[in-house]
């Protein structure tokens, strides 16, 4: 099986995560050249070039920022299959983890206002490790529905393994 990204709407929030310097420079630029009328005219040149250099530092922000939020999304990967849940992520240093669905304790789908307004959850595993020492993992702004579908099959692997896990009952013991 082959690792799935996060939902087409996930690269547009990492996008939105890293843009407020992107917003400040652009509010910047609008006040300077609404504000170029008051400006005398023999400072007009300047106000010119720091539009322009205001503007260059806005485009090469908004391109710096959609590269790595692509990085970001393409280098995020999930894998559930029958027995485990496998996550890959990382930009500089790739991370892989892997955990059986029977150590997944709770799967838990969390949405902020932002989450909701952009129809994306953050699906959070609680796992227990060594020792009964509980970790989570966190999953960021996976399309809402590919969370519900995680958190539903998850919960019913949780089922089928609690109901299997039970010991069976012995017919011949009620016969007197």
């Amino acid at each position: 099986m082959a690792y799935r990204r996060l939902g087409g709407k996930t690269l547009l929030v990492f996008i939105l995560r890293r843009s407020p310097v992107l917003i400040f420079l652009l509010v910047l630029l609008a006040v300077l050249l609404f504000s170029a009328p008051l400006v005398p005219v023999r400072y007009g040149f300047y106000l010119g070039w720091a539009a322009l250099a205001l503007l260059l530092m806005a485009v090469i922000w908004a391109v710096a920022i959609f590269a790595l939020a692509w990085l970001q999304y393409t280098h995020y990967g999930i894998l559930l299959d029958e027995e485990s849940f496998k996550v890959t992520r990382g930009l500089i240093s790739e991370e892989q983890i892997g955990v059986p669905l029977a150590r997944i304790k709770e799967a838990s789908i969390k949405r902020g206002v932002w989450e909701q307004l952009f129809g994306v959850s953050r699906l959070i595993l609680t796992i227990l490790g060594e020792y009964d020492k509980e970790e989570n993992i966190v999953l960021p702004a996976l399309d809402k529905k590919i969370a519900a579908t995680i958190q539903d099959f998850i919960l019913r692997k949780a089922g089928t393994e609690e109901l299997t896990m039970e010991p069976a009952e012995d017919k011949n013991e009620n016969k007197i």
